[in-house]
């Protein structure tokens, strides 16, 4: 589990600060910023995932294919997020780690039991 939150947490990290870079200084809508933050965190995360927090053999033409169905789904989730969290009237920053964080169990239990299942 602790391989899993610090590989997570560098994704998380990406995330964040991306998304944070593109709306308050680039601008950009809270949506985009996140979803496109969120994509570009997807392969750093996916390879230190399946390397050192499941340690898998699982190749990656089985294990990315899913990894990347399952993150389509965050992003999903991330978006809407995002959107609903507009209404809470706080800084985008805490909307943003708000959004970032919904998908943090399902994931850890989706990889675990589906994407690198046998460890």
């Amino acid at each position: 589990m602790l391989f899993f939150v610090i590989a997570g947490g560098v994704g998380f990290l990406i995330y964040y600060v991306l998304s944070n870079f593109l709306y308050y200084v680039l601008s950009v809508p809270e949506v985009p910023s996140a979803l496109s933050s969120m994509i570009v965190s997807i392969f750093p995360t996916y390879y230190l995932q399946r390397r050192f927090t499941f340690r898998s053999d699982v190749s990656a033409r089985g294990s990315l294919p899913k990894y990347l169905a399952l993150q389509a789904v965050n992003a999903v989730v991330i978006g809407v997020a995002t959107h609903l969290c507009k209404s809470l009237n706080a800084p985008q920053a805490v909307n943003f780690a708000i959004a970032g964080f919904m998908g943090v169990g399902v994931s850890f239990f989706v990889q675990k039991k589906f994407i690198f299942k046998g460890r």
